[in-house]
């Protein structure tokens, strides 16, 4: 089995796919692409990806939805949703959804990997936050 890490990223612009297939493998990374919100759920739900990034103007779900959907199948996965119409969504919007970030368009392929490592860090420090206070509380109760 494959060991590096997962992402999923789901456009509808199959030259922004390509694009950010390259610069995930360049980077370590197995990335899968699907240009419908379907398609990504039926992959969500075979593979435990670590990260997905999504569009949130889609023709057959908005990337809000699928990102609803996806953290109901993969509650631990990082999500980060990204649009080029920024004026219509904000970033309340997607957190809301589950989303762990978002990023308007256009944006740096560097970038997109800074925001990837950051929500990385921030669930990193959030685990040991859980595994630290539930430690802390044993102790006490001994």
């Amino acid at each position: 089995m494959d060991e590096r890490a997962s992402v999923l990223v789901v456009d509808n612009d199959e030259t922004l796919l390509c694009m950010f297939r390259l610069m995930f493998e360049t980077e370590g990374y197995r990335c899968e692409t699907c240009t419908s919100a379907q398609s990504a759920l039926e992959l969500i739900d075979r593979i435990p990806f670590q990260v997905m990034l999504t569009d949130i103007v889609m023709p057959d779900h908005s990337g809000l939805e699928l990102t609803e959907k996806a953290k109901r199948l993969r509650p631990h996965m990082i999500i980060i949703a990204m649009t080029g119409f920024i004026d219509d969504f904000t970033y309340d919007r997607a957190i809301e959804a589950g989303a762990s970030d978002f990023i308007k368009k256009p944006f740096t392929l560097l970038e997109i990997m800074h925001r990837i490592s950051q929500v990385k860090l921030q669930e990193n420090l959030r685990m040991l936050s859980i595994t630290n206070d539930f430690i802390t509380c044993e102790d006490a109760s001994l």
